[in-house]
């Protein structure tokens, strides 16, 4: 059983005890397993020095390995319907992190030109200590940090995407392979997105290109979403993955 709990911290919404044990571990160990990281940053004007691991992932590449991201929307969108009447729209992309001590996140805006926008970030991590850091800071100015939320076992967390907020590297004292988390961003024009249809499409042989054959055997899946009415965001991967093994066919083709 699940007890959720929601608290109102300024603009920042916060929701613990919505996600169950069981579910908040297998997050846990795909983001410990996780193989396929990139190096990504905030700001520019800093390059490198804050290169943090990260991977960027468009809607319709949650499917195979990434399957975990969209069960985890799916899941989410309904009890947060259910418990609270918030309405989830569909995020244009993912951006899931894992934090190591001495990373330096900078402070920004997931859309900063758009009002409507929505951020919804969720910490993975099944264990945490006050003591570890690895919080994410919010304000609304340039010069202050205005609000917190510590990245507590399967809390997520709703903020405006124009808000400027910086996650916080763990300290010295953390024991775990890293402070996770995965950021659902509306960064489309049509923010909030309610329709499916109005979300931009990458080219599916991008998408394909995500997971090697090998990979998308081993996909990961939390039991309720598997449970769940497929919508058209489903029935688009699906026709996704038909096309996958003719698009691997060709570059066999190519490569002989």
């Amino acid at each position: 059983m699940i007890d959720p709990k929601l608290k109102q911290n300024g603009p920042i919404t916060i929701v613990d005890n919505i996600l169950h044990a069981g579910e908040i571990e297998e997050l846990d160990n795909w983001f410990g397993s996780y193989l396929s990281w990139g190096l990504g940053y905030d700001m520019q004007e800093y390059g490198a020095k804050s290169a943090t691991l990260c991977r960027s992932l468009q809607w319709d590449m949650w499917i195979w390995k990434h399957q975990l991201i969209e069960d985890t929307r799916l899941v989410l969108r309904k009890r947060l319907k259910e418990y609270f009447d918030i309405d989830i729209p569909y995020f244009q992309r993912c951006l899931i992190n894992n934090f190591k001590f001495g990373d330096s996140p900078m402070w920004h805006k997931d859309a900063p030109s758009n009002k409507k926008a929505l951020t919804m970030m969720v910490y993975p991590n099944k264990v945490w200590d006050l003591n570890w850091g690895g919080y994410t800071a919010f304000g609304w100015g340039s010069e202050d940090a205005d609000w917190v939320a510590l990245p507590k076992p399967g809390r997520v967390v709703l903020f405006p995407g124009n808000i400027n907020h910086c996650g916080i590297a763990p300290t010295k004292v953390h024991e775990g392979y890293g402070r996770f988390s995965m950021a659902y961003q509306d960064g489309s024009d049509h923010a909030p997105v309610m329709d499916p249809s109005l979300l931009k499409k990458s080219e599916s042989q991008k998408v394909i290109k995500q997971v090697s054959y090998e990979e998308g055997k081993q996909t990961r899946r939390l039991q309720e979403a598997k449970e769940l009415s497929a919508t058209d965001v489903y029935e688009y991967k699906e026709s996704l993955q038909k096309d996958r093994a003719k698009i691997y066919d060709l570059e066999e083709d190519e490569r002989t």
